[in-house]
């Protein structure tokens, strides 16, 4: 049933953000991440959604896997604000790019940090 699935959908992504202490993020707290330049939302694509790029060869995967993730929730979160606000011309929709390729800056991303990655887009960022 579609219902039974968007409530399991639902209870996932508040467990997530229970787990990451979503509620509150203190930018000191992930300012290393946020200053590798891993992420970021630049430019738009043919249909006028943002592009947000998310580059591999610029992370830390030295760094604590919680926090690189409270981090990209951080600038996600914020652009979904900026939608919500209507900063692109009403657009509601945003693109991700995952650059995997290169060497990063430290460490190789894990399959658990990867695996966790894409079920944070895909499920608490639904198109």
């Amino acid at each position: 049933c579609n219902e039974e699935r968007a409530l399991a959908t639902l209870r996932w992504c508040l467990e997530q953000r229970q787990q990451l202490r979503l509620w509150h993020i203190d930018l000191e707290e992930v300012r290393a991440e946020l200053e590798l330049g891993k992420v970021v939302c630049r430019g738009l694509d043919r249909d006028s959604h943002p592009v947000v790029l998310y580059r591999n060869c610029r992370a830390d995967h030295t760094l604590d896997l919680t926090m690189r993730l409270r981090a990209l929730v951080l600038v996600l979160d914020y652009l979904e604000v900026c939608l919500d606000r209507g900063d692109f011309d009403g657009n509601t929709t945003w693109v991700v790019v995952l650059d995997l390729g290169g060497k990063p800056a430290k460490g190789s991303m894990s399959y658990d940090y990867l695996s966790r990655l894409i079920k944070l887009f895909m499920k608490s960022y639904p198109a």
